[in-house]
């Protein structure tokens, strides 16, 4: 395994060269073998400022040495974005770019996990989010299943990417009226200024920071079914964003790239990103490919074959548009906001 003390700073593949390990590893093409991959704690939105924890984790029967390069960019202009840490100094260690210029997270002679045979090994890292208005963030990740010989021949390189926008912070909404009335909560509030999508939210707990159950809607009302006989209390939050519309921006994104293979009629995967068409085709509707998997998950990203496609992370085949460039980093950040804002027909 060569540079078995760290690799050089530009492998990761990463833009704007999109060099990676294979320069030198290249007994075999990127991506052709048989490893699993998996990056646990980046978020599906990120809050500025926030520090996030991760484990990266790589194994591959018949390997036995590992190694890996990693850095997040500004999808923008492809400066550093926020900060990566080091959490384990033994395992990992940072090349700090100067300026501006990325930084490069990476494995130690130690953490190449020499005669760990098979794997899984894992590297742990943090990330602390940018300052709000840094738009999408992209991380890119190279990895090497190595054999373990002290050479760089038949190894295994592969890269991901992940990215992650910043998230549209909700604002509560005000003059929330609740009246009970028989097995039923009559709710209503004032409109919020430039919202065109609220969140009920409902809580066993008034001090739980998640909600038992998220319902987005359209309207500055909401009805919920309660069985006052058998239910001690219940708590309700309602909170305001300017979301992004299927109608307009999501559906103007799929008509542009993606209507020439899935249009009415015989469409690719039987999926129709037709205008019209694409919420029934898409949204809580099992994938022809991947067994027990959903094409769209309201309000959760990871779980979204489409969502994987568009980003191209390897899970689930070929990366979509087919044949084509990735959609830009504001196209795939508009269309992950709208997933996550709970894939809402308007």
């Amino acid at each position: 395994m060569g540079y078995s003390s760290g690799p050089l700073d530009g492998y990761a593949g990463n833009p704007p060269l999109m060099n990676n390990c294979t320069e030198c590893h290249d007994s075999n093409p990127l991506n052709s073998g048989t490893a699993s991959i998996s990056v646990i704690g980046l978020p599906d939105f990120y809050y500025p400022g926030e520090t996030y924890t991760v484990q990266m984790q790589l194994q591959q029967t018949g390997q036995s040495r590992w190694g890996f390069e990693l850095t997040s960019l500004k999808e923008t202009n492809y400066q550093q974005a926020g900060s990566l840490n080091v959490t384990a100094p033994v395992f990992t260690q940072l090349s700090v770019g100067v300026g501006n210029d990325p930084d490069y997270l990476k494995h130690t002679t130690t953490g190449t996990f020499q005669n760990s045979f098979n794997g899984p090994v894992y590297w742990n890292f943090s990330w602390t989010a940018p300052t709000a208005g840094s738009d999408t963030v992209g991380f890119y990740l190279a990895m090497n299943a190595a054999n373990g010989d002290e050479s760089n021949r038949n190894d295994y390189i592969y890269t991901r990417q992940y990215f992650i926008p910043e998230a549209t912070t909700p604002t509560e909404v005000i003059s929330l009226s609740l009246v009970p009335q028989n097995n039923i909560v009559q709710m209503s509030w004032n409109p919020s200024t430039g919202a065109n999508l609220y969140f009920v939210k409902r809580y066993d707990n008034p001090y739980d920071a998640i909600p038992f159950i998220t319902i987005p809607t359209l309207e500055t009302s909401f009805t919920a079914n309660v069985n006052f006989a058998s239910e001690v209390s219940r708590y309700y939050r309602v909170s305001a964003v300017r979301g992004t519309k299927l109608s307009t921006r999501v559906q103007g994104i799929f008509t542009q790239n993606c209507v020439t293979c899935h249009m009415t009629g015989f469409p690719t995967g039987g999926m129709d990103l037709s205008e019209g068409n694409t919420f029934l085709n898409t949204v809580s509707v099992l994938t022809e490919g991947y067994q027990g998997s959903y094409r769209v998950v309201p309000f959760d990203t990871s779980s979204s074959v489409l969502w994987h496609k568009i980003n191209n992370t390897g899970l689930y085949g070929d990366a979509m548009p087919l044949g084509a460039p990735m959609l830009s980093p504001i196209d795939r950040a508009d269309i992950a906001r709208w997933i996550a804002e709970g894939a809402v027909n308007y």
